[in-house]
């Protein structure tokens, strides 16, 4: 399938769909092939979509020397020649990496979001695309699985979250390369996703993949997202029920500080124990980023052994203080 194709079905028949009529677009890009793909494809359909504005972002992460020089300047030549108005920014990665306590890649990540995040807000985009494949979903979900992950881990990356969409979650990296040579595209290479020394992301796709692939299933990426399918479906339910549960089992006292009732979730199936704990840790701390199968585990066999215990979450802190009685999570470090 043409990867125009592929894009405008994914868009269109979602439910509810990643784009509708008069919506203003920014597309994240890079200059790397898949970003460059992705608002080539934007570019074309911008009629097909009936989209009021389309326009891009490109984060300089500083990292790499004159070739980030070279990469926004790449950008912001292809958006010249498109028409497409270019908003780009130069991230301070270490001050981040310093303030949020988190390694360089996270920081740059981080940095980035927040940057398309503002970008959207100053322009009035309604929807933020950025250019992950269906590859990056299966390193993605590996990657959780090596780390440590409950069922939401194998979800992956999702289709959409909030303002922010994938159109191109459906098309591998083989279907980006395969457009941008019939398009005559000819994409900036980050040498560095390669270095399999930099990442484990990046041993995952040119080291664990390619065995799994040559020694134990050569559809091993078809496998994989069709266990992040189900385990969508799953999650969908289970996170449903929780939230639903959530408010018979606990309160929330005038500091934001949220108490879970220890007898009433130790009657809940360890299962949604686990969803409810996490659904009530969201609600306090607004994302359940860097929350842990680990932690969550943590806390609950505390609970069940009736132990006091205190676990520490990461950037935005939060605590999750253990009695024998209750659980109680408070946004900060008092």
């Amino acid at each position: 399938m043409d990867l125009k194709e592929t894009v405008l079905k994914t868009i269109l028949l979602r439910d509810p769909p990643l784009l509708t009529q008069g919506e203003r677009v920014l597309v994240a890009i890079s200059g790397g092939p898949d970003s460059l793909a992705l608002l080539h494809v934007l570019i074309s359909l911008r009629d097909n979509l009936a989209l009021d504005w389309l326009g891009a972002a490109h984060a300089d992460h500083g990292l790499r020397g004159s070739d980030s020089d070279g990469d926004r300047e790449f950008v912001e030549s292809f958006c010249t020649a498109h028409s497409v108005p270019c908003s780009t920014a130069r991230l301070d990665v270490p001050a981040i990496r310093t303030s949020r306590g988190v390694g360089m890649e996270e920081a740059a990540r981080l940095g980035r979001y927040l940057f398309l995040e503002e970008t959207a807000v100053r322009v009035q985009a309604t929807k933020v695309a950025t250019a992950h494949t269906q590859d990056d979903r299966v390193e993605s979900i590996l990657l959780h699985i090596i780390r440590g992950t409950g069922l939401e881990g194998l979800k992956g990356i999702p289709y959409q979250r909030d303002q922010f969409i994938r159109p191109l979650l459906d098309a591998t990296r083989q279907d980006v390369e395969a457009y941008c040579a019939l398009n005559g595209l000819v994409p900036r290479i980050d040498a560095s996703n390669s270095d399999t020394a930099i990442s484990t992301r990046n041993r995952i796709r040119h080291e664990l993949l390619p065995v799994l692939e040559r020694d134990y299933n050569a559809n091993v990426r078809r496998a994989i997202v069709s266990l992040s399918e189900i385990a969508v479906r799953d999650s969908e339910y289970m996170i449903s029920t929780a939230e639903d549960l959530l408010p018979t089992l606990s309160t929330k006292s005038k500091d934001g500080a949220l108490k879970l009732d220890a007898q009433s979730l130790l009657n809940l199936p360890e299962a949604m124990q686990r969803h409810v704990l996490r659904r009530a840790i969201n609600s306090v701390r607004g994302t359940l980023e860097f929350v842990g199968a680990d932690g969550v585990e943590a806390v609950l066999s505390a609970l069940r052994e009736k132990r006091a215990f205190c676990h520490t979450t990461v950037p935005p802190h939060t605590r999750i203080l253990v009695k024998p009685t209750e659980i109680r999570i408070v946004l900060g470090l008092n």
